[in-house]
Parts: C-alpha cells; sequence; structure tokens
C-alpha cells in the first residue's frame, strides 16, 4: 500500500520520511524516494541556536547547563532541543556529571581501583552501564580526534584543551584499544544478564597492561 502511494501519490500531498538509519530503508523504498542528507552543526551555530530557543522561550538556564546541553547533543540539533527541554524541567541548572576525567586519569595511570571506583559512582547517579560506555566511548573519540583532527571534535574551546590534554597523556594507540575493547563490549552488552559486569571486566583489562588482549594471559 505505501510503495503505490509513493509511486502515486495525491496532487495534494508531499511525503516526508525522516530517519536516522537510512540503512534500514528498503532498496523498494529507497527507489522511489529522493534522497536529503542532513549534517551535525558547527559547535558555534548550535549554541547561538540554543540560546536563542533559551530567550525566546523565558527559560533560566546557567552557562554551566548550556555547556552540558551542547555536549550531548554533540551537533545534533534534535538532541540537543531534547537535553535542552530535559535540563529546563530540572530547574536550568547542571546535572551531576559521570567523571570522565576520572576514568581518563585511571586508564593513564593503570590504576583498576580507581576505575572500578568511577563506575561504581556512576551507577549511584543512576546510570546505565551501556549509557555510560557509550559516553566513555564518545569522549575517547573525541580524544582521538583531538590529536589527529581537531576541528572535528564538537566542543568549547576550554573542554577541547582538555581533552587535547588528556590525549596526549593517554596516547593514541591507547585511545583506540580503548575504544576498541569497549566497543566490543558495548556488542555483548545487548544479551548480556549484567552489562555493569562487562564494563568493570573492561576496565581491569585496560588499567592492567599485562593482561594483553587476553583475559586467560
Amino acid at each position: 500500500a505505501l510503495l503505490k502511494t509513493l509511486e502515486e501519490p495525491p496532487e495534494h500531498v508531499v511525503f516526508v520520511l525522516a530517519t536516522t538509519d537510512p540503512q534500514k530503508v528498503s532498496d523498494t523504498i529507497r527507489s522511489r524516494t529522493q534522497h536529503l542528507q542532513f549534517h551535525l552543526l558547527p559547535l558555534d551555530e548550535l549554541e547561538a541556536y540554543v540560546r536563542w530557543v533559551i530567550e525566546d522561550a523565558g527559560l533560566k538556564i546557567s552557562e554551566d547547563a548550556i555547556a552540558q546541553v551542547l555536549q550531548q547533543g554533540a551537533g545534533s540539533a534534535r538532541d540537543t532541543l531534547s537535553a535542552l527541554e530535559l535540563s529546563a524541567a530540572a530547574g536550568g541548572e547542571a546535572e551531576e556529571s559521570v567523571s570522565l576525567e576520572e576514568i581518563v586519569a585511571a586508564l593513564v595511570e593503570h590504576n583498576s581501583g580507581r576505575a572500578l571506583t568511577a563506575v561504581a559512582h556512576a551507577m549511584h547517579q543512576g546510570r546505565d552501564a551501556r549509557t555510560l560506555t557509550e559516553e566513555i566511548v564518545r569522549h575517547l573519540r573525541d580524544m582521538f580526534l583531538s590529536l589527529q583532527a581537531p576541528e572535528l571534535v564538537q566542543l568549547p574551546e576550554r573542554m577541547l584543551q582538555r581533552v587535547s590534554e588528556q590525549a596526549r597523556l593517554l596516547g593514541a594507540v591507547s585511545v583506540v584499544r580503548a575504544m576498541t575493547v569497549l566497543g566490543e563490549s558495548m556488542v555483548e552488552m545487548r544479551h548480556a544478564p549484567d552489562p555493569r559486569l562487562l564494563l568493570e571486566v573492561s576496565m581491569v583489562k585496560l588499567t592492567t597492561p599485562e593482561l594483553g588482549d587476553d583475559l586467560n594471559s
């Protein structure tokens, strides 16, 4: 029924299909549509837009909360507005965030105890293991890009400088390995009864060099 309608639409109708996963759209649908790809917004444009929304809607949002909203949005206007809505509903103040710097410091020091404590603290804040792992991987990606292509990092200048410093301390090779190990854990978490355990194992693995890539060694 959809294909027939797309092929012979009523004159007064225009269909707009939107998705963040275009690869999942069937070929029969794709062949009958015109494709327009939208890209992430530069940080300065997104910040200007967020501030306009705040002023237009009469919201009271702190500067720290604005920075947090922009970081969570990662260049996506939709995700940024969703984060802004949640921030406004929570009072407009920055929420207590997971200390990703603490986790990175544990990786630099090869300190398993420090890493596990940081994970436990995040769990107490209400984070689930998969969401926390995604946040860590996103942060590691920013670290890697800060070394290879800083212009691609969607972060305020002061945060970019801090991320670059962390990346230099950890090193590009270790950053890539951490992303790989945590990425594999994210896949396994889909069917794991206790995702937190997988994250903790990954933290121990990444902070214990002698384990290498084989926990049985």
